[in-house]
């Protein structure tokens, strides 16, 4: 019988480390608890692109999966900035088999020999592939071992099927607790990548643009095997124009004649739950900022009024009083710092309180109400 004790070690030696399980963004915050609601995609590889990567890998004697599995894990190492990651996938020798494929990249490695150290890997992994995945699982210490999976289906989708669902083959309660599952399936001369993913987390199109960029990936790689594949391209040609063109469309049609603050106002009374500012892991809505503008104005009216008060105050410190004449009536008011407010509710819209103060004599008229600040003769 196989060697279990030789193979736990191997895995336990294999994993061993800082290798972190390879996680795409994602486009919603994780679940407390997951839901199994899930998706699936797919995107299909030319038949000329697909025998010229099977060509070109075989120059090397390497296969067709070893690329695309190298492609997935460049475009993991872009993703995540790291240089050692552990990814699911599978073996077929023998029963299918759920297994873990740790991957690792020096900055300055070619392609060739990136691509010949994960041919190394998976051929480790079919040698040791009797041990149970709940064993090798146990070795994460309650950790996903992986979140990604990448799956061999060379001439059927045997196991594309077997990852579907929780009560589907060996790969099911595995792949469905994946945030993303990968396979690799050729298809009427060319090959079809099917993704299964969890909806929770991501929109299709991130999905779909990331099935592009392995394909890209395996291209470029394939193709210049002797160039260091971290400096290789994985953005499509259509990626490309998006990024560099359609984003840059940014011409809107709006009322010239209106101010900025008047613009946003408009656009506040549109969407006014839409987010507005963003600010580290902060976020304000239109709503939020209008809110915040009213409080703003509301506080800096009292403060401006609050520094005038001291002026005044200070100014009638020896005691300044009040002329008020109303209606052919006069009549002296004490007039005191804490009351300013109160004293100057007579006061036209836009009076400097200042001015009344180094100008005692001048006289401020409202209809029926004329009032002087002067300083008592006493």
């Amino acid at each position: 019988g196989p060697d279990m004790e030789g193979q736990h070690n191997y895995w336990r030696e294999q994993l061993a480390g800082s290798a972190a399980p390879f996680e795409l963004p994602l486009d919603y915050p994780r679940p407390p608890a997951p839901s199994y609601f899930r998706e699936r995609t797919s995107h299909t590889i030319a038949s000329e692109r697909w025998d010229a990567i099977a060509h070109n890998a075989a120059k090397s004697g390497l296969d067709r999966f070893t690329c695309v599995l190298g492609a997935y894990a460049a475009v993991a190492f872009r993703y995540s900035q790291a240089n050692d990651l552990v990814v699911g996938s599978a073996t077929l020798i023998g029963k299918p088999n759920p297994t873990a494929i740790r991957v690792q990249i020096a900055e300055t490695a070619s392609a060739r020999e990136f691509l010949l150290t994960v041919q190394s890997t998976l051929d480790a992994a079919a040698v040791n592939a009797d041990l149970p995945f709940s064993a090798l699982a146990a070795l994460s210490a309650g950790k996903p071992l992986f979140r990604s999976m990448l799956l061999p289906a060379p001439g059927s989708s045997v196991l594309w099927d077997a990852a579907g669902g929780p009560h589907r083959g060996a790969f099911g309660a595995v792949a469905t607790d994946c945030d993303l599952v990968v396979s690799v399936a050729e298809e009427d001369g060319g090959a079809r990548l099917g993704a299964d993913y969890d909806a929770e987390l991501f929109d299709a199109s991130t999905i779909e643009r990331l099935l592009g960029q392995i394909e890209e990936a395996a291209w470029q790689i394939s193709s210049n095997l002797d160039e260091p594949v971290l400096a290789l391209p994985i953005i499509t040609a259509a990626e490309r124009v998006h990024l560099l063109h359609d984003l840059n469309l940014t011409r809107v049609s709006y009322d010239r004649d209106a101010c900025v603050h008047e613009l946003f106002e408009a656009q506040a009374e549109r969407t006014p739950d839409v987010v507005a500012l963003v600010f580290g892991t902060k976020a304000l809505t239109y709503a939020e900022l209008v809110h915040l503008k009213v409080r703003s104005d509301h506080l800096l009216s009292r403060s401006q009024l609050n520094r005038q008060a001291p002026s005044l105050s200070n100014a009638f410190s020896k005691g300044p009083r009040l002329h008020v004449s109303e209606n052919a009536r006069s009549r002296d008011v004490p007039f005191s710092g804490k009351a300013c407010e109160a004293d100057l509710r007579w006061a036209p819209p836009g009076t400097d309180p200042k001015r009344l103060v180094h100008h005692p004599a001048e006289e401020v008229q409202k209809p029926g109400i004329m009032a002087s600040i002067g300083r008592s003769r006493k």
